[in-house]
């Protein structure tokens, strides 16, 4: 199936700029697929996708890889920051980068091409101009879904504030907030908008000229993903599918290693099991926070308890009000979203 041309004049489809630090965060990538079923079901173009935070490089590479491999040609892609500005002392970088690496031994073992074989597009030479030139493109009228930390958000900002406050229609944020004096403000709880605080405020500055989505954990608490899930996604034979299955076993793992309390709180659902072995027991691989926040702008009326503040929309900002009534309905348009973008109809 051919993806639906760019065409970065219609608002019929509304261009969508997505910033990510995909890696070996299955949400990452599951979003980045469900954007591409959007893209092929005519309701968004897909305007440009920015990768930010600690090896942008690398997790640039992953995202061309995806985009690539589910067909998607001539998306500008760029490389966002390396780490906050003032920050790059980071300590644990070394670490980091022995780490985070996953996801490219994991795309060579699926039988993916490398970065040099996929014709990726141009990455434009910094995160600031791309946001700038997408909004010319879109003739004002560019929304932008982060899922990643808010620095390069913040830059294109700080570079030119009138023309970002007029040119973006809405940002949708994967995290929480909360009202204060009759202002949001980020909610630090959430780990993206925590990151780089700083530049958390300063795109919370401009929601007096923004509309604002935000998608809060409570929502993806009500709609997770399962073992059996992921096995329908590798089912379709499609190697996204499969990289979707084993990414989303390797950061369970990874999890559980690196934070046993987080783990055991978050999967374990009083399930007794084996440290060594998680994935022998626990049947819970991920909680959709990132792709939800899509569903948040491609198909807003499945959240059915969302609060409306001002202009700015409010999912799952609570445990008592998780924003929607019928999670089955949700999690069900999620899969087969996911589903189409993987080749199944």
């Amino acid at each position: 199936m051919n993806i639906l041309p760019i065409n970065m004049r219609s608002v019929r489809r509304p261009p969508l700029l997505i910033i990510t630090d995909m890696l070996e965060d299955i949400d990452d990538a599951t979003a980045i697929t469900l954007a591409v079923s959007k893209v092929r079901q005519g309701q968004i173009d897909l305007s440009g996708v920015l990768s930010t935070y600690i090896i942008p490089r690398i997790r640039n590479n992953c995202v061309g890889l995806m985009l690539h491999n589910l067909g998607v040609k001539g998306v500008p892609t760029a490389e966002g920051a390396v780490f906050p500005p003032g920050k790059e002392d980071f300590p644990a970088v070394d670490e980091y980068l022995r780490s985070y690496t996953v996801n490219n031994r994991l795309f060579q073992e699926l039988g993916l091409l490398s970065p040099q074989d996929t014709g990726l597009p141009p990455t434009w030479k910094t995160p600031a101009e791309l946001i700038h030139r997408l909004i010319d493109r879109a003739e004002g009228h560019l929304n932008i879904l982060l899922i990643a930390p808010a620095t390069d958000l913040a830059l294109a900002i700080q570079q030119d504030r009138t023309h970002f406050e007029q040119g973006v229609d809405s940002i949708c944020i994967s995290g929480q907030a909360k009202i204060v004096n009759n202002i949001l403000e980020p909610d630090f709880a959430a780990h993206n908008l925590n990151v780089d605080q700083d530049a958390s405020r300063e795109v919370f500055s401009v929601q007096r000229k923004v509309p604002f989505t935000l998608l809060g954990k409570w929502a993806a608490y009500q709609t997770p993903l399962y073992d059996y899930d992921f096995e329908r996604f590798a089912g379709t034979g499609h190697a996204v599918g499969k990289f979707l299955k084993r990414s989303a076993e390797l950061g369970i793992v990874r999890l559980c290693q690196r934070n046993l309390g987080k783990f055991t709180h978050l999967y374990s659902e009083g399930i007794a099991f084996n440290p060594a072995d998680p994935l022998r027991t626990i049947i819970k691989r991920s909680y959709p926070y990132d792709p939800l926040a899509l569903l948040a702008f491609t198909d807003p009326g499945i959240f059915d308890r969302s609060i409306q503040f001002g202009r700015h929309t409010l999912i799952g900002m609570t445990e008592n009000n998780p924003g929607m009534s019928q999670p089955d309905l949700v999690k069900t348009k999620l899969m087969d979203d996911i589903l189409f973008a993987l080749g199944e109809k």
